[in-house]
Parts: structure tokens; C-alpha cells; sequence
């Protein structure tokens, strides 16, 4: 096996970040899976982490976002053999382990002294597997900006990779090391440069519901509620500083941006940090229209006001469910109250309104479900998402399922292992209600919701260009497709 311990690394070396894209990924629920678009948002990770190398005199430093061409694993290797990289960084989700897989073993047929690194959601929650999986040569759990860097460090002043948090390699023999703390922990929000845009072809990407030139962006890392859905509780808590997050907003939107989605998990976590933020940015007059996600508990009217003077104008609220019960069940922590009370002081403020809903938690039952549907045309918000809960690696309801059999075995760990293109997920939550139960009623729930006339007045009232136009025609032919094609969720 190749030492790569020994590789001349340089601050001149060629570093290639790569988002794979979603070709032979694991096979999701959503309605939309056909004609992939999950790529069309900005990598903010692994642009991160390229600036965070840039700002430490890393000189060559490329981002290559496999997902926007749709590219498959040999594809993507053969586009990395030509760039001749020194090393390149896998950002992994679950879902595309196994293109990564195919991929470092088709860029170590054309590049075998190419160092590659593994890093993301998949190599936090399995790293010595996904090691053992991989042709990889080392691998990054947790935050990967600090300890990437200080391994590529260490490795250019040959000094052996020992003890850096998160940072797992293969020695000469392919024998996996690991280190004395097994992730990364991103302690202060404020030590991160912002991320360099410039980095990334952003006419490239685009937003469905934000009009104009878009991009995204983060404030805080980490979540400090517990869903039982959720991994979140691999990372810790951080938050950038008021006056940073207005500095890049304002640099944002010199740089010619119209709207910008903050992709907090929960942007509303802390009232104080969300009127400061609110502030600075009215203070700059920092004109930029952008959304974000939150809790129904965690605003008041004097937030929202505040948000809306400051140019927020969508609010996407996690509702889970149109039960207490199941509510309860999933640790969200929310009534069905508080979202009627937060989605009203959002309406009485003109916002738009997308509300998150899921279908299959523990024990929940049909009329639970149905509930559910109940709830979400009472409180009729602009836009309404149904999906049915898949139970991830690393989530607390995972777990419990295969604590309680319901999940007979650790799938996920046997998938990491040998992973296999278009994985059907075996096991669902399934002790009350079947999959094809699920699947049926979400897609009736998304026709029934967005298929009235009033409804499709409103969306046809909203359509601000030609392309926009023929997503949304996209968008009602599959709504469309997907509730002919199925039976009526009450069946079992």
C-alpha cells in the first residue's frame, strides 16, 4: 500500500474538494427523487473548509461540484485524473456513500499517489468503517476545517498525524489509526473566515422560492434541541458573532446577490443574537431579502417585526406533526398551539410560510397521519413539504427501533460496509403503518395540498420568469404523476 504519510505535501500542492453528486445514491422517499435537483445549492462545507485553507496559504485550492452535471463515479474520477490533484476531500452524506466508494477506487486506478480524504455526516457517524470501506487514505469526523488543515500541515513538515481530534488514517500496511478524540469539535463560530463565493460558479446554482440572483449561508453550526429524527447531536453548538454574520451579508450582497437562505438548523435559538443580527443589518441597510429556518416556540411578534423590517421573508417552520401525542413521541419539544400561534403572527406580518411535515414515527397511527394532512390545510401556509421520516444512522430514532426490533438489524452499518448503488432502504418505521401506506399518503397529501384552484391561482400570480414558470409546470406534472400512480392512503 502506498505511504501516503510520506507524500511531499506543500503549500503549493493541488487540493480538489469535491461534492459528489447523487448517480446510484441511496434511493429517498420524496416525491421529487426523479430528475435529481438536490444539487442546485452552493457546498458550504467544503467551501468553508477550501477558505479556511486559503487563509492559511494553501495556494491551490479548487472546488468541484460533481452533483451540478449529475456526474456518476467514473465520471467524476476521470474529471479529477485530469486535474492531477495532490489530494482531494470527499464531502460524504449517507446517501452517496456509495458513489465516494466508487470513485476513490476508480481515482486510485488513474492516481494512486493521489492522497484522498473522506470527510461529512457519513464519516462522523462510522469513520473507522468508512476507512475500512475505502480506498481512502485518511478521514475527518466532526468540523472538518481546522483539523484538515492541520493534518495537511503536519503531513508537509513530516510529523506523524497522532492526536489531531477527528483525524483517522492508514498507516504503510493499510492498518487504520485513530486519534485519543474521535471528532472534531468546532469550538468558536467567530475563528472561521467567511466562506469565498468567488471559489464557485454561483450562476450555476439557484433557489426555487427565492426570486433573483441567490446563495446560502450559515450564522451558527449545531442544534441544542434533541429530535429524535436528528444527528445533529454529533456536533456542537457555535454561532458567529452578530456583527460577522452582517459582515458577510454586506459582502453578500455587493457581490451582486438579490436573496440568501441562512441554512441554520435553527436560526431562532437565541432571541438576543437574532435582534442584534436584525440590528446591524438595519443599521448597514443592507438591502437583501432572506429566509430562514425556526422553531414555532422560539419566536414573538417582536422578532418577527423586527426580522421583517430587516428583510427576512420566509420563515420555514419544522411542524412534524398534526398530533400532540406524536409530537410528544419525537422530542421536538412544540404543541400544535404554538404552531398555529407562530404561523399566524408570521401571516399577520406577510411572510411567506413553508411548513415541514413527517410521517412515521414510532407507534404513530394512520389516524395520527391523517391528522397530520388535517392540520397542515387548517393552517394552510404558502408552501407544505410531506416526507416520510427515514430513520438515519446516528439518530436517536434509530436506535430505538432497533432496540424494539422494529428495525431487526443495523442496516446502515451493513450498508457502510458494502455499500451498493441505488440502495432501497430495507426498514422504515413500520410496527403501525406500512411504507406503502406512507409513501401514498404523502403523495396525496402535496396534490391535495397544492392542486386546489385557489392554490394554483396563487402560484400562477407567483411565477417571476420563464424558467421559474417551467419548474413550477415541472413541479404539478410529478404531483401529478405521483397521485395517479398511486391508491388512497387509507388503504394499508
Amino acid at each position: 500500500m502506498n505511504d501516503f504519510l510520506k507524500k511531499n505535501i506543500t503549500k503549493d500542492s493541488s487540493i480538489v474538494l469535491v461534492m459528489p453528486s447523487y448517480q446510484e445514491s441511496v434511493r429517498s422517499l420524496f416525491v421529487f427523487h426523479e430528475d435529481q435537483a438536490i444539487g442546485s445549492k452552493p457546498p458550504l462545507g467544503i467551501l468553508s473548509i477550501a477558505t479556511c485553507l486559503q487563509s492559511a496559504g494553501f495556494s491551490s485550492v479548487t472546488i468541484f461540484d460533481a452533483s451540478l452535471e449529475n456526474l456518476d463515479a467514473r465520471q467524476t474520477a476521470a474529471r479529477l485524473a485530469r486535474m492531477r490533484p495532490d489530494v482531494v476531500g470527499f464531502s460524504v452524506m449517507t446517501d452517496v456513500w456509495y458513489n465516494v466508494v466508487q470513485t476513490c477506487e476508480f481515482l486510485k486506478q488513474s492516481l494512486p499517489e493521489t492522497l484522498i480524504c473522506l470527510g461529512g455526516p457519513q464519516a462522523s457517524i462510522y469513520p473507522e468503517l468508512s476507512l475500512a470501506a475505502s480506498c481512502a487514505d485518511m478521514l475527518v469526523a466532526g468540523d472538518g476545517e481546522f483539523a484538515f488543515r492541520e493534518a495537511l500541515e503536519k503531513l508537509m513538515d513530516g510529523k506523524p498525524l497522532a492526536n489531531i481530534n477527528g483525524v483517522f488514517w492508514k498507516n504503510s500496511h493499510g492498518e487504520i489509526k485513530a486519534p485519543s478524540f474521535g471528532i472534531a469539535v468546532m469550538e468558536d463560530g467567530n475563528a472561521l473566515p467567511a466562506p469565498d463565493r468567488s471559489l464557485i460558479d454561483n450562476d450555476a446554482y439557484s433557489s426555487l422560492l427565492s426570486g433573483g440572483k441567490s446563495t446560502t449561508m450559515i450564522t451558527s453550526r449545531g442544534c441544542p434541541y434533541r429530535c429524535v429524527f436528528c444527528k445533529l447531536s454529533l456536533q456542537k453548538l457555535s454561532a458567529r458573532s452578530p456583527e460577522l454574520v452582517a459582515d458577510e451579508l454586506e459582502a453578500i450582497a455587493r457581490a451582486g446577490f438579490e436573496n440568501v437562505e441562512l441554512y441554520d438548523d435553527t436560526f431562532t435559538w437565541q432571541r438576543e443574537r437574532v435582534l442584534k443580527i436584525c440590528e446591524e443589518i438595519i443599521s448597514r441597510q443592507i438591502k437583501l431579502g432572506w429566509s430562514v429556518r425556526a422553531r414555532v416556540d422560539k419566536v414573538d411578534y417582536e422578532m418577527l417585526k423586527k426580522m421583517k423590517e430587516a428583510g427576512c421573508r420566509r420563515i420555514h417552520f419544522g411542524v412534524e406533526s398534526g398530533n400532540d401525542l406524536v409530537l410528544k413521541a419525537s422530542q421536538k419539544g412544540i404543541t400544535k398551539n404554538q404552531v398555529r400561534q407562530a404561523v399566524q403572527m408570521a401571516r399577520e406580518l406577510k411572510f411567506e410560510v413553508l411548513a415541514y411535515y413527517l410521517i412515521g414515527f414510532l407507534d404513530e397511527s394512520v389516524n395520527e397521519m391523517q391528522e397530520t394532512y388535517r392540520f397542515a390545510m387548517e393552517l394552510n401556509t404558502d408552501y407544505a413539504a410531506f416526507a416520510v421520516l427515514i430513520p438515519y444512522p446516528g439518530t436517536a430514532i434509530y436506535q430505538e427501533a432497533l432496540r424494539r426490533g422494529i428495525i431487526p438489524e443495523d442496516h446502515w452499518r451493513t450498508f457502510t460496509q458494502h455499500p451498493v448503488p441505488d440502495y432501497t432502504i430495507p426498514y422504515l418505521i413500520e410496527n403501525n403503518m406500512s411504507r406503502k401506506t406512507m409513501q401514498r399518503f404523502v403523495n396525496h397529501s402535496h396534490f391535495g395540498f397544492y392542486w386546489r384552484p385557489r392554490r394554483l391561482l396563487q402560484e400562477i400570480k407567483s411565477v417571476r420568469s420563464p424558467r421559474d414558470f417551467a419548474r413550477k409546470i415541472g413541479m404539478g406534472r410529478k404531483l401529478l404523476k405521483n397521485f395517479t400512480g398511486t391508491y388512497s392512503f387509507r388503504e394499508r
